[in-house]
């Protein structure tokens, strides 16, 4: 299942000003209502601008990385498939 962006943005802005509603009740100097909402935007265009790149990438996520840090790996393809050697038994040396 694939969350919308606007969604997942949603989400994480209301578990963002509910956390900080819950902390200002135990808090001696509760956060003022325009610093929740100002942070909460923050949170929101954060999480939407995130998510909109992850999906506008066409390659799955280690592409996506790899783009980024600029890596340069590939996957050979007589690879695919193959049994890693494994010595499960006493050296022989």
């Amino acid at each position: 299942m694939t969350l919308d962006p606007i969604w997942m943005a949603s989400i994480a802005a209301s578990l963002f000003v509910l956390y900080k509603v819950v902390e200002g009740k135990y808090l001696e100097h509760p956060p003022a209502l325009r610093t929740i909402v100002r942070d909460a935007i923050a949170v929101f265009a954060a999480v939407y601008i995130s998510s909109f790149v992850v999906g506008q990438s066409e390659g799955d996520i280690q592409e996506f990385v790899q783009a980024i840090t600029d890596a340069k790996t590939a996957v050979l393809p007589e690879t695919v498939g193959a049994a890693a050697a494994v010595f499960t038994d006493d050296p022989g040396f």
